[in-house]
């Protein structure tokens, strides 16, 4: 009858994998809460892992506190950040000013083009059989639909956009404050968190945290190696094409290099139907070829890159790359090397013991 009855390490047992499968699935069904408010201070720990070696260095050499220590570092961060978003931000200024000055001459262009092409439309248009203006007639409604429908995305798209930027705002504030307190007590919170884990299992970890913080070092850096060539491109290519804001629009470009697809591709489309609309045939093809050349860079540089400075063979990341679009749409881009890393991680610290 005893034999029938849990003993209290089987009850102890089942009421562990029992807490530990209702954590599994509340994670599992609130993983994009969880990640959202988790997400913040990864990042923190990951900005103070980065700063501790300036951190370190204040605290010994100039007798400095790490609370002190840690401020100074984090203010120097801001105040450099700001400062470059300042220049770059007077810049544009600068430059849509010139633009705006203009802008009248390019408005009475589009202005005479755009009466024209409808004068031209309504003499076609009352040439053609019956039977087409049938036709014409009845699918009016379906593209003001269409169209309807475009603007509306569009305006919701650009509404998402601004309502997302007090939460990124507010994101960004959090992480400042918490990669200071972080880094204030980084020693004492490491040790913490290795005082949770079996010792046996230390030397391991320490190689697989090793790994991943190199290649992602690494990474961070190819990708500004891939930004930069894009930037000086076509930041060049502008300037010998004679456009007067060359150098907004080349820092414009190399901005919108982060965007996955779509990228500089924001500028240069508008701008090159723009320039065919007005005539301007001889500086849209330039645009187009600058554009290309510097896509074109970029894509051929950026398996190489990716791959040399992560340690995978161009062919692995193109595969990663690819893979992780097909599963995850256009963060896969990012999302698929990045879990190629994971994994070679775990597979050269399992080797190496």
């Amino acid at each position: 009858m005893n034999g029938l009855i849990p003993s209290s390490s089987e009850w102890q047992k089942a009421v562990r994998y029992g807490i530990m499968a209702a954590a599994g699935a509340f994670v599992f069904f609130n993983a994009r809460a969880l990640a959202a408010a988790v997400i913040p201070f990864i990042l923190a720990y990951l900005l103070s892992l980065a700063l501790e070696p300036a951190v370190s260095w204040l605290a010994s050499r100039l007798r400095l506190g790490r609370g002190w220590s840690a401020l100074l570092v984090l203010l120097a961060i801001v105040v450099g950040g700001g400062l470059g978003l300042t220049w770059i931000a007077a810049v544009l200024v600068q430059q849509i000013g010139s633009f705006l000055e203009l802008f009248p001459q390019y408005s009475q262009t589009l202005r005479e083009y755009f009466l024209e092409l409808a004068e031209r439309a309504t003499r076609a248009y009352w040439s053609l059989p019956p039977e087409v203006l049938r036709y014409i007639s009845e699918n009016t409604s379906r593209l003001g639909d269409a169209v309807e429908g475009i603007v509306t995305s569009a305006g919701r798209a650009a509404l998402s956009v601004l309502s997302a930027i007090p939460a990124l705002l507010t994101a960004g504030l959090l992480i400042l404050i918490a990669t200071f307190f972080i880094s204030k007590d980084l020693p004492a919170i490491k040790a913490f968190l290795w005082s949770k884990v079996p010792e046996e299992q230390h030397g391991r970890i320490r190689d697989v945290l090793g790994d991943l913080l190199r290649a992602a070092g690494r990474y961070l850096r190819a990708q500004a190696i891939l930004i930069s060539i894009t930037t000086v491109l076509t930041t060049l290519g502008l300037w010998l094409a004679g456009i007067e804001s060359w150098l907004a629009a080349g820092l414009v470009t190399g901005l919108l290099d982060l965007l996955p697809v779509v990228g500089p591709g924001l500028v240069f489309v508008p701008w090159v139907i723009y320039l065919f609309v007005v005539g301007n045939t001889g500086l849209a093809l330039s645009l187009l070829a600058i554009w290309a050349v510097a896509s074109g860079a970029r894509s051929l540089f950026e398996a190489k890159v990716i791959g040399d400075s992560v340690g995978l063979h161009p062919v692995l990341t193109l595969i990663a790359m690819y893979s992780g679009a097909l599963l995850w749409g256009v963060k896969g881009l990012i999302l698929g090397p990045v879990l190629f890393l994971v994994v070679k991680a775990v597979v050269d610290t399992r080797q190496r013991l």
